[in-house]
């Protein structure tokens, strides 16, 4: 016979917050997100006597887009706005708060219970009696991903990205509402286990640091460009829960990058014979009219 399935599923998120020229806040309800979504599946045959497994997902979601300020503190002082070699200070400008921090945490719990059927009878032509149990399997999964950026200036940006996957433990044995003492007990276990952010399976993080040089505000060399960038990892590996004396595992990284560009066009524009090279304009223009030295002869008479 077929399985049978049954699911629920349901969602709330933020609606408009006022339109686009809204001003941004931590609360507002559209930085928010909620899902929930539960399946299950009946199925029996020939051989199991039944199985019955229950998926249940939800998710929490917190994304918040700052759009601070910007503060140029001397891009009106007399003798500095107009140079174009004090540009560098000009521009010089930072930010007044974060870019954007997020948070996101998800669960996704399965648990599942089968019994199979005693075919002795159909097997051997006897039957006898066996112990058969109810087999129960049980997964319960915690991830949590935190987002964090921030720009200190238009030149220098932090970026930090984090991961955490735990499992949330559960006594052994099929979960039996009606022993009541066990049951209460049960909820005690798991409760004090979500406290406690569940047991860290991995763990991981990544900041990064950019800065672009401002070569491009001195006019001698504004024809270059270069960027450096910082970027470190970590990772962190719980042992296997059958082998706590192998100890966890620990790994990390780190990576330094500078590139630098130059654009010759713009360095040879600087040039006036080159740029005119560069667009494309003739080297010699003759003169027209009567002034025009090719239509005269040695005595300066203009030829027809």
């Amino acid at each position: 016979p077929a399985p049978e399935k049954g699911s629920k599923d349901a969602a709330g998120g933020g609606g408009a917050g006022g339109g686009g020229d809204a001003k941004q806040r931590f609360y507002n309800i559209e930085n928010f997100s909620v899902s929930y979504a539960y399946n299950e599946i009946y199925f029996r045959d020939i051989n199991i006597d039944w199985r019955l497994n229950k998926q249940y997902q939800g998710a929490f979601d917190y994304n918040f887009t700052n759009r601070p300020k910007e503060v140029k503190p001397f891009s009106n002082i007399p003798g500095i706005k107009d140079s174009k070699y004090l540009r560098w200070i000009k521009d010089f400008n930072f930010y007044t708060g974060f870019k954007q921090f997020g948070f996101r945490t998800d669960m996704n719990r399965t648990y599942e219970t089968s019994r199979i059927r005693n075919n002795t009878l159909e097997l051997t032509g006897t039957f006898s009696e066996m112990l058969i149990q109810t087999q129960v399997q049980k997964t319960w999964n915690w991830n949590r991903q935190y987002t964090f950026k921030h720009d200190f200036t238009k030149s220098l940006k932090f970026d930090f990205n984090a991961n955490n996957a735990a499992l949330v433990g559960e006594p052994r044995g099929v979960i039996n509402k009606e022993d009541v003492d066990w049951y209460e007990s049960y909820r005690d276990s798991v409760w004090n286990n979500i406290r406690n952010w569940g047991e860290t399976t991995t763990y991981n993080h990544n900041p990064s640091l950019s800065y672009k040089l401002p070569l491009d505000k001195f006019p001698l060399i504004d024809f270059m460009s270069a960027d450096a960038r910082y970027g470190a990892t970590y990772r962190w590996d719980r042992a296997p829960f059958t082998q706590d004396s192998l100890g966890n595992t620990i790994q990390n990284s780190r990576q330094l990058q500078l590139n630098v560009q130059g654009n010759f066009e713009t360095l040879y524009n600087k040039v006036p014979r080159l740029k005119q090279i560069n667009q494309g304009k003739p080297q010699n223009q003759k003169p027209k009219g009567k002034d025009n030295p090719y239509k005269k002869d040695g005595f300066r008479k203009v030829l027809d």
